[in-house]
């Protein structure tokens, strides 16, 4: 809509999410020997590898305790669906409490439904995260596979192997 009129400039643009132009601009600036890129995908994978990545970068021995649980994880799309309805009608506390046991009861008691629904949904084929995924597939096509690429060469990095299509 109006993306021919002149001085348009969207504020998002697909171009904005190709990384490659961003490591190629920092090594320019910087050179390729100062510049680090790492996805968040490496990091989910494998937390030692990505640690190790920064250390060599970095020239440290750095080896910190890692655990492979997910903490603060996202509530599957149903359970977040019926969370924003909940708030509606026991938004959570205005000032968090110091404590959990200060937490008014039936905010805990609805926490509780919402992990449990969360747990059961797990697993479930089928979610609303799954058609999403496929629209956006759909739209994209092979837009992202030639910045994949260049990315995958400027790093050194498997992408393909992390979930990106090259």
């Amino acid at each position: 809509a109006n993306t021919n009129r002149a001085g348009y400039r969207p504020t998002f643009r697909l171009d904005h999410l190709e990384y490659d132009l961003m490591i190629a601009h920092y090594t320019g600036l910087f050179g390729a020997g100062n510049v680090l890129a790492l996805p968040l995908e490496l990091l989910a994978a494998d937390p030692a590898a990505y640690v190790a990545r920064i250390n060599r970068f970095l020239g440290l021995d750095w080896a910190p305790e890692m655990s492979r649980q997910a903490v603060n994880a996202r509530r599957s799309d149903r359970v977040m669906q019926l969370e924003r309805r909940f708030n509606m009608i026991l938004p959570p506390p205005a000032i968090r409490p110091k404590t959990y046991a200060e937490t008014p009861l039936l905010y805990r008691i609805r926490n509780r439904v919402l992990r449990l629904l969360d747990r059961a949904d797990r697993g479930r084929a089928g979610s609303s995260t799954d058609a999403m995924s496929r629209l956006i597939d759909d739209h994209l096509g092979d837009y992202f596979y030639a910045s994949n690429q260049r990315s995958a060469d400027r790093t050194g990095l498997d992408l393909k192997a992390l979930g990106y299509k090259l």
